[in-house]
Protein backbone atom coordinates (compact mmCIF):
# COMPACT_ATOMS: atom_id res chain seq x y z
CA UNK A 1 0.00 0.00 0.00
CA UNK A 2 1.21 3.50 -0.68
CA UNK A 3 -0.18 7.07 -0.44
CA UNK A 4 0.33 10.10 -2.75
CA UNK A 5 -1.49 13.48 -2.29
CA UNK A 6 -2.82 14.08 -6.05
CA UNK A 7 -2.43 18.07 -5.92
CA UNK A 8 -1.05 18.35 -9.73
CA UNK A 9 -2.31 21.00 -12.00
CA UNK A 10 -2.78 20.25 -15.62
CA UNK A 11 0.61 22.12 -16.62
CA UNK A 12 2.38 19.32 -14.45
CA UNK A 13 0.74 16.22 -16.23
CA UNK A 14 4.40 15.03 -17.74
CA UNK A 15 5.17 15.08 -14.27
CA UNK A 16 1.86 12.97 -13.06
CA UNK A 17 2.63 10.66 -15.95
CA UNK A 18 6.08 10.27 -15.05
CA UNK A 19 4.74 9.30 -10.99
CA UNK A 20 2.08 6.91 -12.39
CA UNK A 21 4.02 4.37 -14.57
CA UNK A 22 6.47 4.38 -11.97
CA UNK A 23 3.94 3.10 -9.08
CA UNK A 24 2.15 1.16 -12.02
CA UNK A 25 5.04 -0.78 -13.25
CA UNK A 26 5.27 -1.36 -9.86
CA UNK A 27 2.09 -2.69 -9.60
CA UNK A 28 0.51 0.10 -7.69
CA UNK A 29 -3.15 0.28 -8.71
CA UNK A 30 -6.20 2.71 -7.41
CA UNK A 31 -9.67 3.09 -8.17
CA UNK A 32 -9.58 6.97 -7.99
CA UNK A 33 -7.65 9.99 -7.97
CA UNK A 34 -8.34 11.86 -4.83
CA UNK A 35 -6.87 14.67 -2.43
CA UNK A 36 -5.28 11.52 -0.89
CA UNK A 37 -4.90 8.46 -2.88
CA UNK A 38 -4.10 5.29 -1.59
CA UNK A 39 -2.65 2.72 -4.00
CA UNK A 40 -2.61 -1.03 -3.44
CA UNK A 41 -0.56 -3.38 -4.65
CA UNK A 42 -1.18 -6.27 -6.97
CA UNK A 43 0.66 -9.09 -8.51
CA UNK A 44 0.98 -7.47 -12.33
CA UNK A 45 2.09 -4.08 -13.81
CA UNK A 46 -1.08 -1.60 -14.69
CA UNK A 47 -1.49 1.33 -16.82
CA UNK A 48 -1.86 4.85 -16.49
CA UNK A 49 -3.03 7.30 -19.06
CA UNK A 50 -3.23 10.70 -19.32
CA UNK A 51 -5.54 13.19 -21.64
CA UNK A 52 -7.49 16.19 -21.87
CA UNK A 53 -10.99 17.27 -23.13
CA UNK A 54 -12.86 20.46 -22.72
CA UNK A 55 -16.70 19.44 -21.39
CA UNK A 56 -19.15 21.25 -23.19
CA UNK A 57 -23.04 21.75 -22.15
CA UNK A 58 -24.93 24.48 -20.60
CA UNK A 59 -25.87 22.85 -17.18
CA UNK A 60 -24.22 20.49 -15.14
CA UNK A 61 -26.23 17.67 -16.35
CA UNK A 62 -25.00 17.98 -19.36
CA UNK A 63 -21.39 18.59 -19.07
CA UNK A 64 -21.46 15.51 -16.82
CA UNK A 65 -22.77 13.72 -19.84
CA UNK A 66 -20.30 14.78 -21.77
CA UNK A 67 -17.58 13.49 -19.21
CA UNK A 68 -19.34 10.48 -19.37
CA UNK A 69 -19.02 9.97 -23.57
CA UNK A 70 -15.58 10.74 -23.44
CA UNK A 71 -14.63 8.50 -20.64
CA UNK A 72 -16.75 5.60 -22.32
CA UNK A 73 -14.22 5.97 -25.29
CA UNK A 74 -11.36 4.09 -23.02
CA UNK A 75 -13.80 2.49 -20.99
CA UNK A 76 -13.90 0.12 -24.21
CA UNK A 77 -10.57 0.14 -24.47
CA UNK A 78 -10.33 -1.65 -20.84
CA UNK A 79 -9.18 1.88 -19.25
CA UNK A 80 -11.19 3.16 -16.28
CA UNK A 81 -11.56 7.07 -15.39
CA UNK A 82 -10.04 7.44 -12.20
CA UNK A 83 -9.75 10.95 -12.01
CA UNK A 84 -11.08 13.92 -14.18
CA UNK A 85 -10.52 17.75 -13.10
CA UNK A 86 -9.83 21.03 -14.96
CA UNK A 87 -9.90 18.96 -18.19
CA UNK A 88 -7.24 16.93 -17.08
CA UNK A 89 -8.59 12.95 -17.28
CA UNK A 90 -6.14 9.71 -15.81
CA UNK A 91 -7.32 6.22 -17.01
CA UNK A 92 -5.91 3.18 -15.78
CA UNK A 93 -5.99 -0.15 -17.15
CA UNK A 94 -4.62 -3.81 -16.69
CA UNK A 95 -3.62 -4.07 -20.00
CA UNK A 96 -1.46 -1.93 -21.91
CA UNK A 97 -3.16 -0.67 -25.62
CA UNK A 98 -2.05 1.82 -28.13
CA UNK A 99 -3.70 4.61 -27.55
CA UNK A 100 -3.68 7.69 -30.38
CA UNK A 101 -3.22 11.18 -28.63
CA UNK A 102 -2.68 14.11 -30.66
CA UNK A 103 -2.53 18.03 -29.34
CA UNK A 104 -4.32 19.19 -32.40
CA UNK A 105 -7.37 17.82 -31.09
CA UNK A 106 -6.82 19.32 -27.45
CA UNK A 107 -6.52 23.12 -28.41
CA UNK A 108 -9.92 23.70 -26.88
CA UNK A 109 -9.16 23.05 -23.95
CA UNK A 110 -6.92 26.67 -23.69
CA UNK A 111 -9.62 28.45 -21.33
CA UNK A 112 -8.98 30.59 -18.86
CA UNK A 113 -11.10 29.18 -16.34
CA UNK A 114 -8.09 27.94 -14.88
CA UNK A 115 -5.74 30.71 -15.31
CA UNK A 116 -8.86 32.84 -13.77
CA UNK A 117 -9.35 30.98 -10.76
CA UNK A 118 -5.29 30.97 -9.59
CA UNK A 119 -4.81 34.61 -10.40
CA UNK A 120 -8.31 35.16 -8.01
CA UNK A 121 -6.60 32.74 -5.29
CA UNK A 122 -3.59 34.79 -5.57
CA UNK A 123 -5.36 38.07 -5.08
CA UNK A 124 -7.21 36.50 -2.30
CA UNK A 125 -4.26 35.08 -0.35
CA UNK A 126 -2.61 38.70 -0.69
CA UNK A 127 -5.64 40.18 0.76
CA UNK A 128 -5.75 37.83 3.28
CA UNK A 129 -1.99 38.33 4.02
CA UNK A 130 -2.30 42.11 4.30
CA UNK A 131 -5.02 42.07 6.53
CA UNK A 132 -3.46 39.24 8.42
CA UNK A 133 -0.47 41.14 8.96
CA UNK A 134 -2.21 44.39 9.85
CA UNK A 135 -3.88 43.03 12.74
CA UNK A 136 -0.86 41.16 13.92
CA UNK A 137 1.20 44.60 13.49
CA UNK A 138 -1.54 46.44 15.68
CA UNK A 139 -2.31 43.14 18.33
CA UNK A 140 -1.76 44.34 21.92
CA UNK A 141 1.53 42.25 23.46
CA UNK A 142 -1.07 39.71 25.33
CA UNK A 143 -1.75 38.26 22.37
CA UNK A 144 1.71 36.49 22.00
CA UNK A 145 1.83 35.56 25.53
CA UNK A 146 2.60 31.89 24.82
CA UNK A 147 5.23 30.10 22.23
CA UNK A 148 2.04 27.91 20.90
CA UNK A 149 0.29 30.59 19.89
CA UNK A 150 3.59 32.61 18.32
CA UNK A 151 4.05 29.94 16.56
CA UNK A 152 0.77 29.33 15.43
CA UNK A 153 1.09 33.02 13.66
CA UNK A 154 4.06 32.45 12.08
CA UNK A 155 2.61 29.34 10.12
CA UNK A 156 -0.69 31.51 9.18
CA UNK A 157 1.68 34.16 7.88
CA UNK A 158 3.75 31.49 5.84
CA UNK A 159 0.28 29.47 5.21
CA UNK A 160 -0.66 32.80 2.92
CA UNK A 161 2.74 33.16 1.79
CA UNK A 162 2.48 29.48 0.79
CA UNK A 163 -0.78 30.25 -1.08
CA UNK A 164 0.41 33.46 -3.07
CA UNK A 165 3.46 31.72 -4.51
CA UNK A 166 1.48 28.34 -5.62
CA UNK A 167 -1.70 30.57 -6.78
CA UNK A 168 1.16 32.86 -8.40
CA UNK A 169 3.35 29.65 -10.15
CA UNK A 170 0.05 28.33 -11.64
CA UNK A 171 -1.24 31.47 -12.84
CA UNK A 172 2.40 31.90 -14.80
CA UNK A 173 1.98 28.02 -16.15
CA UNK A 174 -1.00 27.91 -16.88
CA UNK A 175 -0.76 31.03 -18.94
CA UNK A 176 2.35 29.48 -20.62
CA UNK A 177 0.53 26.47 -21.60
CA UNK A 178 -2.43 28.32 -22.94
CA UNK A 179 0.10 29.86 -25.43
CA UNK A 180 1.76 26.83 -26.50
CA UNK A 181 -1.37 24.68 -26.80
CA UNK A 182 -2.38 27.27 -29.46
CA UNK A 183 1.18 27.02 -31.73
CA UNK A 184 1.89 23.40 -30.88
CA UNK A 185 2.78 20.80 -27.90
CA UNK A 186 2.76 22.07 -24.20
CA UNK A 187 5.89 21.24 -22.59
CA UNK A 188 7.85 22.53 -19.31
CA UNK A 189 11.06 21.68 -17.83
CA UNK A 190 10.51 18.94 -15.83
CA UNK A 191 13.38 20.28 -13.65
CA UNK A 192 12.03 23.49 -12.62
CA UNK A 193 8.58 22.09 -12.32
CA UNK A 194 10.82 19.19 -9.72
CA UNK A 195 12.07 21.85 -8.05
CA UNK A 196 9.28 23.88 -7.55
CA UNK A 197 7.10 21.51 -6.25
CA UNK A 198 10.05 20.51 -3.76
CA UNK A 199 9.74 24.29 -2.34
CA UNK A 200 5.93 23.97 -2.09
CA UNK A 201 5.83 20.81 -0.21
CA UNK A 202 8.28 21.79 2.35
CA UNK A 203 6.26 25.46 2.96
CA UNK A 204 3.20 23.70 2.88
CA UNK A 205 4.86 20.79 5.84
CA UNK A 206 6.68 23.96 7.20
CA UNK A 207 3.29 25.40 7.75
CA UNK A 208 1.29 22.42 9.05
CA UNK A 209 4.25 22.05 11.94
CA UNK A 210 4.11 25.74 12.62
CA UNK A 211 0.31 25.81 13.23
CA UNK A 212 -0.75 22.09 14.74
CA UNK A 213 2.32 22.14 16.41
CA UNK A 214 1.85 25.55 17.87
CA UNK A 215 -1.45 24.70 18.70
CA UNK A 216 -0.65 21.50 20.49
CA UNK A 217 2.26 23.71 21.86
CA UNK A 218 -0.07 26.40 23.57
CA UNK A 219 -2.39 23.37 25.02
CA UNK A 220 0.35 22.36 26.61
CA UNK A 221 2.30 25.29 27.87
CA UNK A 222 -0.89 26.24 30.02
CA UNK A 223 -0.11 25.17 33.31
CA UNK A 224 -1.56 25.72 36.85
CA UNK A 225 0.28 27.18 39.64
CA UNK A 226 0.03 27.80 43.72
CA UNK A 227 0.51 30.65 45.97
CA UNK A 228 4.24 28.27 47.35
CA UNK A 229 5.31 28.86 43.22
CA UNK A 230 4.17 32.36 42.67
CA UNK A 231 2.59 34.87 45.24
CA UNK A 232 -0.66 36.56 44.04
CA UNK A 233 -3.03 38.99 46.21
CA UNK A 234 -6.02 36.89 47.50
CA UNK A 235 -9.69 37.83 49.06
CA UNK A 236 -7.67 37.48 52.47
CA UNK A 237 -5.92 40.47 51.94
CA UNK A 238 -8.70 42.19 51.87
CA UNK A 239 -10.15 40.76 54.83
CA UNK A 240 -12.44 38.90 53.23
CA UNK A 241 -12.32 35.90 55.32
CA UNK A 242 -14.60 33.74 53.32
CA UNK A 243 -14.24 30.25 51.59
CA UNK A 244 -13.06 30.29 47.91
CA UNK A 245 -12.27 28.84 44.73
CA UNK A 246 -9.03 29.01 43.24
CA UNK A 247 -7.69 28.74 39.46
CA UNK A 248 -5.06 29.92 37.87
CA UNK A 249 -3.11 29.15 34.84
CA UNK A 250 0.96 30.30 33.78
CA UNK A 251 2.16 30.90 30.27
CA UNK A 252 5.94 31.08 28.76
CA UNK A 253 6.95 33.16 25.37
CA UNK A 254 9.47 34.58 23.10
CA UNK A 255 8.18 38.24 24.05
CA UNK A 256 6.83 37.67 27.71
CA UNK A 257 8.97 35.23 29.78
CA UNK A 258 6.42 34.55 32.15
CA UNK A 259 2.45 35.16 32.53
CA UNK A 260 0.46 34.94 35.43
CA UNK A 261 -3.23 34.55 35.62
CA UNK A 262 -5.73 33.79 38.58
CA UNK A 263 -9.12 34.05 39.44
CA UNK A 264 -10.12 33.88 43.26
CA UNK A 265 -13.68 33.73 43.84
CA UNK A 266 -15.75 33.24 47.27
CA UNK A 267 -17.91 30.18 47.14
CA UNK A 268 -20.40 32.16 49.44
CA UNK A 269 -20.97 35.48 47.89
CA UNK A 270 -20.27 38.13 44.71
CA UNK A 271 -16.46 38.76 45.82
CA UNK A 272 -14.21 37.57 43.26
CA UNK A 273 -10.30 38.95 42.24
CA UNK A 274 -8.75 38.65 39.03
CA UNK A 275 -4.92 38.96 38.72
CA UNK A 276 -3.40 38.79 35.78
CA UNK A 277 0.89 39.69 36.20
CA UNK A 278 3.70 40.06 32.92
CA UNK A 279 6.97 39.12 34.24
CA UNK A 280 9.39 40.68 31.04
CA UNK A 281 12.92 40.54 30.28
CA UNK A 282 14.22 44.14 31.91
CA UNK A 283 12.54 46.88 33.28
CA UNK A 284 12.76 48.61 30.31
CA UNK A 285 10.42 46.30 28.59
CA UNK A 286 8.20 46.59 31.52
CA UNK A 287 8.03 50.09 32.06
CA UNK A 288 6.94 50.32 27.86
CA UNK A 289 3.98 47.34 28.02
CA UNK A 290 2.95 49.66 31.41
CA UNK A 291 2.12 52.43 29.05
CA UNK A 292 0.79 50.61 26.42
CA UNK A 293 -1.88 49.25 28.54
CA UNK A 294 -3.22 52.48 29.06
CA UNK A 295 -4.31 52.39 25.50
CA UNK A 296 -6.07 48.89 25.66
CA UNK A 297 -9.47 49.30 27.92
CA UNK A 298 -10.00 45.38 26.71
CA UNK A 299 -7.07 44.76 29.68
CA UNK A 300 -7.91 47.05 32.32
CA UNK A 301 -11.75 46.40 31.86
CA UNK A 302 -12.59 50.10 31.42
CA UNK A 303 -13.12 52.53 28.43
CA UNK A 304 -10.16 55.00 29.87
CA UNK A 305 -7.15 54.98 32.24
CA UNK A 306 -5.04 57.31 34.35
CA UNK A 307 -1.28 57.02 34.97
CA UNK A 308 -0.34 58.17 38.64
CA UNK A 309 3.71 57.31 38.34
CA UNK A 310 3.69 53.39 38.74
CA UNK A 311 0.09 52.93 39.27
CA UNK A 312 -2.45 52.80 36.28
CA UNK A 313 -5.79 53.50 37.16
CA UNK A 314 -8.64 51.66 34.82
CA UNK A 315 -12.17 53.79 34.92
CA UNK A 316 -15.36 52.80 33.76
CA UNK A 317 -16.68 56.05 33.34
CA UNK A 318 -16.01 58.00 36.48
CA UNK A 319 -15.74 54.26 38.30
CA UNK A 320 -12.26 52.95 39.12
CA UNK A 321 -12.78 49.40 38.02
CA UNK A 322 -9.06 47.97 37.84
CA UNK A 323 -5.75 49.16 39.11
CA UNK A 324 -2.41 48.06 37.38
CA UNK A 325 0.87 48.36 38.50
CA UNK A 326 4.41 48.56 37.60
CA UNK A 327 6.69 46.75 39.59
CA UNK A 328 10.02 45.48 38.98
CA UNK A 329 10.36 44.01 35.43
CA UNK A 330 6.38 42.84 35.87
CA UNK A 331 3.38 44.53 35.10
CA UNK A 332 0.52 43.47 37.22
CA UNK A 333 -3.09 43.98 36.32
CA UNK A 334 -6.18 43.54 39.51
CA UNK A 335 -9.95 43.81 38.41
CA UNK A 336 -11.71 42.97 41.86
CA UNK A 337 -15.50 42.80 41.84
CA UNK A 338 -15.90 45.03 44.51
CA UNK A 339 -14.86 48.88 44.78
CA UNK A 340 -11.25 50.07 44.68
CA UNK A 341 -11.35 52.04 48.12
CA UNK A 342 -8.40 54.12 48.83
CA UNK A 343 -7.86 51.19 51.76
CA UNK A 344 -8.07 48.38 48.73
CA UNK A 345 -5.41 50.40 46.54
CA UNK A 346 -3.06 51.10 49.39
CA UNK A 347 -3.18 46.99 50.25
CA UNK A 348 -2.72 46.59 46.52
CA UNK A 349 0.25 49.02 46.25
CA UNK A 350 1.80 47.23 50.04
CA UNK A 351 1.23 43.94 48.51
CA UNK A 352 3.74 44.25 45.29
CA UNK A 353 5.90 46.86 46.80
Amino acid sequence: MKFMIMNYKPYEYELLQTKLNKLGQQGYITQELSFITIFNKVDYPVYYHIDFHKTIGSTKIERQKDKDAFARKYQQKGYQPIYAKHHMFVFVSKKQKDLPFSWEDKKDIATGSFKILSFIGFFISLVALTLFSQYLYNASFDKFMSYGITLAYIGILLLFITSIFRNYFSFHQMSTMHHQLKNGIPHFSLKTLKSMRIVYFFLSLLTIILIFGGLIEDVFNQKSFHQQEHQVIQLSDFQIDKETSFSSQSYSSFTIPHTYISLEEAKDGNEALYVKEFEFSSPEKAKQRFTEIKGLPSLYAGNHAVIDGALLYGYYDDEIVSLTLLHNQSVTIIIPSFPLTEENIQIISQFYA
